[in-house]
């Protein structure tokens, strides 16, 4: 995405990173063939493939054929994708017995336990978020192409946008969003993840606050001094702390690992010590042959 970050130096498009390299050159062509062909199409092949997968309308060998050519996996199968929802749920309702619901699940485990290559690649892209419970609902597991849109959307507003101060609040808005999609659908299966992905996507938002309130003196032009200095100052002191909790409860995380495997190296060498020392003294109290130990003692 960055190959494609351009701007107007007097009315010539320049490439951002290196203004002496002019803008539509063949690997930006290149970068953007490869962005239209297959990074965009990827996000919604990853949507429909996931459900399709979940469902049993595909094997995992067409689901991972899909990951490497998106968009003829996406002009194939979308048409027939809506076809076969319509008629699922136009085959439920004409169902009489409940028990021929059960049956139905039992024979689509007994399908997904033939094969261990649907397991294991169902066990990597949907073990975290919410199965269906019911044939209306899909549940959450296509939400890895969600989190990978989320991610896209940020990189597309945050590079082509231009002015500083509309760029903070358009990215400002679509975390909030998320913080708002993420709130409603709570797509993990564990509360545990929901929360710490509604953590995340609330600093994420505040992050975002806080630099609107920095980029409105830098889009007009205006250098911040004096109250307005230190608010600015105090704005990116609390963006450091929020973007640096995290990596710093990994860093305690991992030297509180090291710590215990060498406490625990160090009691496995101790008693290892510990009982060489038994065995050697064990060795010398042992009689040596040939000699004959008495019974009773001389009398002196």
């Amino acid at each position: 995405m960055k190959l494609l970050n351009c701007v107007q130096i007097q009315h010539v498009s320049r490439w951002y990173y290196d203004a002496e390299i002019t803008c539509f050159q063949w690997w930006q062509n290149a970068s953007f063939a490869g962005i239209a062909l297959f990074l965009f199409p990827f996000i919604f092949t990853l949507y429909f493939a996931s459900l399709q997968l979940y469902q049993g309308q595909i094997s995992a060998k067409i689901f991972l054929l899909a990951y490497f050519f998106p968009l003829p996996h996406l002009l194939l199968v979308f048409v027939s994708h809506l076809t076969r929802v319509i008629a699922q749920r136009r085959d439920f309702r004409e169902m009489v017995s409940p028990s021929s619901v059960v049956d139905h699940e039992e024979e689509d485990k007994c399908t997904f336990a033939s094969s261990t290559i649907e397991h294991a690649v169902l066990d990597v892209l949907t073990a975290p978020f919410c199965k269906p419970q019911d044939n209306h609902s899909t549940g959450k597991v296509y939400w890895e192409s969600v989190l990978i849109g989320r991610r896209f959307l940020l990189i597309l507003i945050g590079l082509f946008l231009e002015h500083a101060f509309l760029r903070s609040v358009c990215l400002t808005i679509l975390c909030l969003v998320f913080l708002l999609h993420q709130v409603y659908q709570k797509p993990f299966v564990q509360f545990r993840a929901n929360l710490v992905e509604t953590v995340s996507l609330a600093t994420l938002v505040t992050v975002a606050i806080l630099n609107v309130g920095v980029t409105s003196y830098y889009s007009v032009g205006i250098e911040a001094g004096g109250l307005q200095q230190q608010y600015v100052r105090f704005f990116h002191l609390i963006e450091a702390v929020l973007l640096g909790f995290a990596p710093f409860l990994f860093v305690v995380f991992v030297f509180l690992s090291l710590v215990s495997q060498l406490v625990r190296l160090a009691i496995i060498l101790i008693q290892a010590t510990r009982w060489l020392i038994f065995k050697s003294k064990t060795r010398n109290h042992r009689p040596q042959l040939g000699q004959v130990q008495p019974l009773l003692a001389p009398e002196s």
